[in-house]
C-alpha cells in the first residue's frame, strides 16, 4: 500500500478527496486518511443478482466533484473477488479524464485470476483515453506468499511518469529490499507453472466452500472470481460475525466491518488452505450458525 499512498501524495492536492468502493480492502481506508491525509469519498459497489460491481453512476457523479482528485480502483477487487469487465475499466478511464482524475489501480490480486474469468488490466483497457492521469500498481507478494519481501512495481501512464520520478523522494526506494527484487524477478520469470498448480488447487478450494455454504441457512457466499478470498453473509450472529465465530466456534475469520459500512454482518474467509482444514472451518462455522438458529 505505500505505492498508493506516495502515487496519492505526489498526485493529488492536500485537502481533496479520495473514491473508494466498499466493501473494500481496509488498508485503503487509513492509507488516503493516515498516509495521504486525504478525504474520503465512499461509491459503495452494488449488488446485482447476487454478484457486486461498479456502479458507474456513482462513480460519474463523484468524479463531477471539484474536490475529488483520484479514484483508488481495487480490482480484482478485494474482499467480493470481482473481476471488473473491460467495458466498465474502459468508462472509468473516460470520466476520470473528462474530470482530470487520478486512477490508481490495485491490481496486486491479478495473476490469481481463477478459471473462467478474464481479468484486463486497467492501462490496457484505457491505452487509447486520452490525457488519463493513472498508474497500475503490482506486486508478486500475494500470488508467490511472499508479502515480507516488500517490492511493488508501479506502471505509470505517460502523463504522470516524469512527474512521478521528479517528486518520489530518494527514500521510498530505500523501501525495497534486495532480497525482494530477487524474489520477484525468480517469480516472474520462473514461476509460472508453480502459479498454475496453486490456480488449480484454489478453484478446487472455491468450489468445496461454496458447495458447503450454499446448503447453510442464513448463509450466503458470493462467487469469488480472483483472488483466495470469500466474502461470506451471516445472518443472526449480529453485526460482526466474525467475532462470535472466533468466540465461539474458535475460528479466526476476518471482520467484515473492518471493510466499511457495507462490510456490517459479514466475514472474509481465505479458502488458501488445504481440503480439511477448510472442511473443519465450515464445520464449525456451521456448529456456531445452528446453536443461534435453534
Amino acid at each position: 500500500m505505500s505505492s498508493v499512498g506516495q502515487s496519492l501524495l505526489h498526485l493529488t492536492d492536500p485537502g481533496s478527496s479520495v473514491v473508494i468502493n466498499p466493501p473494500v480492502y481496509p488498508p485503503f481506508f487509513s492509507t488516503v486518511e493516515k498516509v495521504a491525509f486525504r478525504h474520503l469519498r465512499d461509491v459503495p459497489l452494488i449488488v446485482d443478482d447476487g454478484r457486486y460491481r461498479l456502479d458507474m453512476d456513482e462513480l460519474a457523479d463523484a468524479f463531477a466533484d471539484p474536490s475529488v482528485q483520484a479514484y483508488v480502483l481495487c480490482s480484482p477487487h478485494n474482499p467480493t473477488g470481482t473481476i471488473h469487465p473491460a467495458e466498465d475499466l474502459r468508462r472509468i478511464a473516460e470520466l476520470a479524464a473528462d474530470h482530470d482524475v487520478v486512477v490508481i489501480a490495485d491490481e496486486v490480486h491479478a495473476p490469481m485470476t481463477l478459471a473462467g474469468a478474464k481479468h484486463t488490466p486497467f492501462l490496457k483497457a484505457a491505452a487509447d483515453v486520452a490525457d488519463l492521469r493513472a498508474v497500475a500498481i503490482m506486486s508478486a507478494s500475494k500470488t508467490w506468499n511472499i508479502p515480507g519481501l516488500k517490492c511493488a512495481q508501479v506502471v505509470a501512464a505517460p502523463t504522470v511518469v516524469e512527474r512521478l520520478r521528479e517528486r518520489l523522494p530518494i527514500e521510498v526506494t530505500y523501501l525495497v529490499g534486495h532480497f525482494g527484487v530477487l524474489a520477484s524477478l525468480a517469480a516472474y520469470r520462473e514461476g509460472a507453472a508453480w502459479r498454475r498448480e496453486m490456480l488449480s488447487a484454489l478453484d478446487s478450494r472455491r468450489r468445496q466452500l461454496f458447495t458447503a455454504l450454499e446448503d447453510m441457512a442464513g448463509v450466503s457466499m458470493t462467487w469469488p472470481e480472483g483472488s483466495y478470498l470469500a466474502w461470506v453473509r451471516v445472518a443472526g450472529l449480529g453485526d460482526d460475525p466474525a467475532e462470535v465465530i472466533r468466540e465461539q466456534g474458535k475460528v479466526a475469520l476476518t471482520s467484515g466491518s473492518a471493510f466499511g459500512a457495507p462490510g456490517v454482518g459479514h466475514v472474509r474467509v481465505s479458502f488458501a488452505t488445504s481440503e480439511a482444514i477448510l472442511a473443519e472451518v465450515v464445520s464449525r462455522l456451521g456448529s456456531v450458525v445452528a446453536a443461534h438458529a435453534s
